[in-house]
């Protein structure tokens, strides 16, 4: 991953082995179950509006089965919402590609002026260590410029962006809890994994070039915003 103009590009992954996944369905009756006992990033995560949330469409819909988004006009399909001011989502094609943006609520991305990453390997893990440094005004009778070191300790990045290229599927995913222990049959995703992160599976069009996809991870006040470029085949300029 890398940053440039104050966004970071994902790294879109082609090839997922993982067995199982979104095999658990997420019903109605279980989702209200879960979010009556859930915890602020959760409810923050699935709140009205989100791409995350399985009411965004306007009737449930288990976010981890696929949706073709781009059958769907977005003004149409989300004006319920956006009459309410509780839209979080847009989603447009042009002449040369589709594109998805999206808030992130609940979820975080810390950029900085200044970074660097190593690895360690902990408990079989690869972790990220990313200090940054910044200036900022301190006063004490006068002006000064302190210089803060934050160390941020994350696991894999926390929103995930995977393609499936023969069979024309996108699913944006990521854990709120990454500390959190799965059960024994191992990922995350292959049980009920709304109790360790999110998901939202689509459908793209036909003509679409899911391969050379892009996808940008910025910060929008006090949450991320995720922006997804997709070229459609045979597109003559490159973005």
């Amino acid at each position: 991953m890398t940053s440039s103009s104050g966004s970071l590009k994902l790294e879109i992954h082609t090839e997922d082995k993982t067995l199982g996944k979104w095999s658990v369905p997420l019903s109605e009756e279980v989702f209200w179950r879960f979010l009556s006992g859930a915890g602020g990033s959760e409810k923050a995560v699935f709140s009205e509006g989100s791409i995350f949330s399985p009411f965004l469409f306007g009737k449930y819909f288990d976010p981890s089965d696929a949706f073709p988004l781009w059958e769907f006009e977005a003004d149409v399909l989300l004006a319920s919402l956006r009459s309410v001011g509780q839209c979080r989502v847009d989603w447009s094609q042009a002449d040369q590609t589709y594109a998805l943006i999206s808030d992130l609520p609940g979820i975080y991305f810390l950029h900085s002026f200044i970074y660097f990453s190593c690895f360690r390997l902990i408990r079989r893990k690869i972790i990220y260590i990313m200090v940054y440094t910044c200036m900022q005004p301190f006063s004490l009778g006068f002006k000064k410029k302190l210089i803060i070191f934050l160390v941020l300790v994350v696991g894999k990045n926390n929103v995930q962006v995977y393609v499936d290229v023969k069979g024309k599927m996108m699913e944006i995913s990521g854990q709120w809890n990454i500390n959190k222990k799965t059960a024994a049959s191992g990922d995350w995703r292959s049980g009920r994994w709304w109790e360790y992160g999110y998901v939202r599976r689509l459908e793209l069009p036909g003509d679409a070039d899911p391969q050379n996809s892009e996808a940008f991870l910025s910060n929008k006040d006090d949450y991320s915003l995720l922006e997804i470029i997709i070229p459609k085949i045979n597109s003559k300029n490159k973005f």
